[in-house]
Parts: structure tokens; sequence; C-alpha cells
């Protein structure tokens, strides 16, 4: 998921670098996410992330590591694979 403003030529651009809890679309109120299904939504405390790749490894389509070492949500979804890798991560981030 990548954060876009528009520019004002109808076209959507940005190369901001957001916290995972940043990087969310939200609906026209500004406060509830868009792609939010049955309550559930995954982001990653990129603070206590100890960067073990257990989520990228499990998820690589919803998770990726970050240069600094750090995991972050990059796709919201439902399936059992997201799910594994929220189980196994080992600080709960």
């Amino acid at each position: 998921i990548k954060n876009k403003e528009s520019n004002g030529a109808g076209s959507c651009s940005s190369n901001a670098v957001l916290s995972s809890h940043q990087n969310i679309a939200l609906c026209k109120d500004e406060k509830t996410p868009k792609r939010m299904h049955a309550g559930q939504f995954v982001f990653i405390d990129e603070e206590s992330c100890i960067g073990c790749n257990q989520c990228a490894n499990i998820a690589p389509s919803a998770f990726k590591m970050l240069d600094n070492g750090r995991a972050r949500a990059i796709e919201q979804n439902n399936s059992n694979h997201v799910k594994d890798a929220v189980a196994a991560c080992p600080v709960s981030c």
C-alpha cells in the first residue's frame, strides 16, 4: 500500500515513508480505514519490532522488511498466511 496524495493534476504521487499505522487509506471521515474487514486490521509497531523476519517470510505479500531492519505491513487481508505471521511474531508487535 502506498500513501498517495493528489498533485492537483489528476494523478497521485508521493515519496513519503510513513509508519505502517500511518500508511492507511481512510474513508471520507478521515477516521475509518477503507479496507477494514470484520473489525480486523493489521499493523506493526515498528518501534517494538526486533527484525526477526518471521512475518515477511510467512506472508511476504502482506509484510516487508525495511532498510532499518524492521517490518512493515504493506497490504491488508484476512488470509491464513497473515494470521500465521501475526501468531509467529515473538514480540507481538
